[in-house]
């Protein structure tokens, strides 16, 4: 029995249950005949197919990210497809991957930062915590500078989660640029009682 037939579409089921329920087997099993089996078929020319198991993969990386590991640049290769749902979903991928294999994620750095340029808030959400991963591994120096920019840049709606992630990795050096960064985009949050509340508690954790 192929692994692929364990997968929502091929069961012809319209959600994504069987999916997660396969990643929390595979993840549990270790099973690595199946990762392979899965990401030989994220390239397949049936979209649902595609989306299954690009699904499946990243939910092992969440549960056992060292299973997907060896696979980056097969998940870095999917973020120029056209499907937006590929790019997003490899995003979730190499961002279970930087967990434990930072080296190997840091080398497609540049094709990550190109993903966020669309209007996928999910890919960018990855983003944040890719660079935060590589910025806790010997990365930064070169990666705190984007995910600065990313702060000051983003929409406000995700301006207090990213401050708030910038802050847990942000070392001495790198506090006041951070700070003038939040300061800077207060005036967006002053009638959003909630939002507010959050940033003025990064600032104070920061000073």
């Amino acid at each position: 029995m192929s692994i692929l037939d364990r997968l929502s579409s091929i069961r012809g089921e319209r959600d994504n249950a069987a999916d997660i329920a396969l990643a929390e087997d595979i993840a549990r099993t270790k099973n690595k005949a199946a990762i392979k089996e899965l990401v030989e078929h994220i390239g397949d020319k049936n979209r649902r197919l595609q989306s299954d198991c690009i699904k499946t993969l990243y939910e092992v990386g969440e549960r056992l990210p060292e299973l997907i590991a060896p696979y980056t640049d097969e998940f870095a290769g999917l973020l120029t497809s056209k499907n937006q749902r590929l790019v997003w979903g490899a995003m979730c991928a190499l961002d279970g991957c930087a967990s434990v294999k930072p080296e190997r994620v840091h080398a497609h750095l540049k094709s990550i930062l190109k993903a966020t340029d669309g209007e996928s808030v999910i890919a960018r959400d990855h983003a944040v915590s890719i660079l935060t991963k590589l910025i806790q591994n010997k990365y930064g120096r070169e990666c705190f500078p984007i995910l600065l920019d990313l702060v000051r840049t983003c929409p406000v709606n995700q301006f207090p989660s990213y401050a708030e992630k910038a802050a847990e990795v942000a070392e001495a050096e790198n506090r006041v640029a951070l700070i003038k960064t939040i300061t800077k985009r207060l005036p967006d949050v002053e009638d959003q009682k909630a939002k507010k509340v959050r940033i003025e508690k990064v600032l104070k954790r920061l000073q």
